[in-house]
């Protein structure tokens, strides 16, 4: 299933890596959201080694900054 977001979306994810290759849905490694604090705050699972410019470490966990990571989940809840 391919993901949509927005073209402000995309825009605000300028650190991107992986060239939004989340949004082709055929990624089996996305980071695993743990917890989702009021749509705003993502804690994370990573499922990969591969180092990511949204990762961010708080204490033992880890947030993601990803404007398209956290819109994927916001809106289709993956």
């Amino acid at each position: 299933m391919k993901l949509y977001v927005s073209s402000e979306v995309m825009q605000a994810t300028t650190g991107c890596k992986k060239r939004f290759s989340c949004l082709g849905g055929k990624r089996k490694d996305l980071c695993k959201i743990g917890t989702c604090i009021d749509g705003e705050i993502h804690l994370i699972v990573c499922l990969n080694e591969t180092n990511c410019s949204y990762q961010r470490s708080y204490g033992e966990e880890f947030i993601c900054d990803c404007p398209i990571r956290k819109k994927i989940y916001n809106k289709y809840k993956i």
